[in-house]
């Protein structure tokens, strides 16, 4: 799953262009935080540690994927 999810961001990211709005962003992003969301609970605390790793350990709470 967190395969997957990368996969799809490098696309998005790769598509964009100057017509995407905020939404496309924000439509992009639930998609991959459900993504992480279904992974496995080893996949996910690698996320979690990757993000404070680099410098952004809020990110898994933003995406729901830890509690506040």
């Amino acid at each position: 799953m967190l395969a997957k999810a990368l996969v799809l961001a490098v696309i998005y990211i790769e598509q964009r262009n100057s017509s995407c709005t905020e939404d496309n962003d924000v439509r992009v992003l639930e998609e991959i935080a459900s993504m992480i969301a279904g992974a496995s609970e080893d996949e996910r605390q690698s996320f979690i540690d990757a993000a404070a790793v680099l410098g952004a350990s809020e990110l898994p709470e933003q995406l729901g994927l830890v509690s506040p």
